[in-house]
Parts: structure tokens; C-alpha cells; sequence
């Protein structure tokens, strides 16, 4: 058998290490895809599922945990609210990066990105079933989070 010449296992190497790579972001894609922006749990059931578990891992009596819960519940509502704030920095940068794009793009290119913007917000930045995370009013406001069930 007559080994290989020093070409032929640069071109090996290279293809191999191509197609790791490739891999690699197909994998590294869908998994990241199902992680990206999602958003918290509503502050309610989240302030409750912390104070069950520090319940439990903590032993807290019934007078400590009246005593943490309303802190909780704030740090859930100031999480909520730091989550929405970022969320808009990110459709803000998006919204400017496409208007930088817009001048290279041809008509029919731009009338395509209007309308994966608007599948993006439809479908909660492009994922199926996946809503984007509710913005503040006055009905789901982080003041109006803060109560007790």
C-alpha cells in the first residue's frame, strides 16, 4: 500500500476538521435555539417556588418565612422587570443592525427582512410556539406582581 503524500493528508485533516466544525455549530445552534430568550417565569410562581425551596433546604420556620417572602417576591418583580428592559436592548439593536443593512439589501431583499421581522415577533423571535415575554402594563406591571397568592 503506498502511503499517503503530504498533500492528500493536509486535504484529510482539513476536511475533517471542516466538518467537526460543522457539526459542532449544528449542534451548538439547536441547543442554543431552545435556550435564547426565553423568558422568566412570571414573578408569582416563581417567588413561590424559591421560598418552598428554601423551605425546605433551609428549615425555615413559619414566622422567617413571612418574613422572606415579601423580599423575594421583590427580587422576582426586579428580575421580571431587569428581563424586559434587556429584551427591548436586544429588539432595539436588531431594529438598528437592519437599518445599517437596509442601503446593501435590493428591494426585493428588503421586503424579505420586513416580513422575517415580522415572523420574528409573531412567533417569539422565530421559535414555534414560543411567545415573547410579556411587556409591562398596567395589569402585569412588576408593582402589581409583588402580591400574594
Amino acid at each position: 500500500m503506498k502511503p499517503f503524500s503530504r498533500s492528500a493528508v493536509a486535504i484529510y485533516f482539513a476536511i475533517t476538521f471542516l466538518l467537526g466544525g460543522v457539526a459542532g455549530w449544528a449542534v451548538g445552534f439547536q441547543s442554543g435555539k431552545s435556550q435564547v430568550f426565553r423568558p422568566p417565569p412570571p414573578s408569582g410562581p416563581m417567588s413561590q417556588r424559591i421560598l418552598q425551596r428554601l423551605t425546605s433546604q433551609l428549615s425555615l420556620t413559619e414566622e422567617q418565612q413571612q418574613q422572606i417572602e415579601p423580599l423575594i417576591q421583590e427580587g422576582a418583580a426586579e428580575m421580571e422587570k431587569l428581563h424586559h428592559e434587556s429584551m427591548q436592548k436586544v429588539r432595539e439593536a436588531i431594529k438598528a443592525g437592519h437599518q445599517k443593512l437596509l442601503p446593501l439589501l435590493t428591494e426585493s431583499q428588503r421586503k424579505k427582512l420586513e416580513e422575517l421581522d415580522a415572523e420574528r415577533e409573531k412567533n417569539g423571535w422565530g421559535r414555534e410556539g414560543r411567545s415573547r415575554a410579556p411587556e409591562p402594563g398596567p395589569e402585569r406591571s412588576p408593582a402589581s406582581t409583588n402580591r400574594s397568592p
